[in-house]
């Protein structure tokens, strides 16, 4: 049987670099793991081929390049108010460089049993 339920979600978007850390450990990871103990309903780390920086640095993977520090965003999938709850208590405290987006968006969630 499978429960289809129509709500309206919220996507947080984080962008950071891959070698921001935090508390000793990449700050990608981090932020996933917080989110798993939140028991938030989505999250996906997404690496970026290239891109810029506040400082207009381009970030890029060549076969040239020794040190990868790629663009990253992190996706995270929630209700408003658990997604409102880990920005403003999470987030706000451990990005130092990065862009965060909330977004408002409809989405059907299915749970096939």
């Amino acid at each position: 049987m499978t429960e289809k339920q129509d709500y309206t979600y919220r996507i947080l978007k984080i962008y950071i670099n891959e070698k921001e850390h935090y508390e000793g450990m990449p700050l990608h990871e981090w932020i996933l793991h917080e989110a798993q103990k939140k028991e938030m309903l989505s999250v996906t780390v997404l690496r970026g081929v290239e891109g810029t920086d506040f400082k207009n640095r381009l970030h890029t993977i060549k076969l040239l390049n020794l040190s990868i520090d790629l663009p990253l965003i992190i996706e995270i999938f929630d209700k408003r108010d658990k997604i409102c709850n880990f920005s403003d208590n999470i987030l706000d405290n451990v990005i130092k460089e990065g862009i965060v987006t909330i977004e408002r968006i409809k989405a059907k969630v299915y749970n096939r049993k």
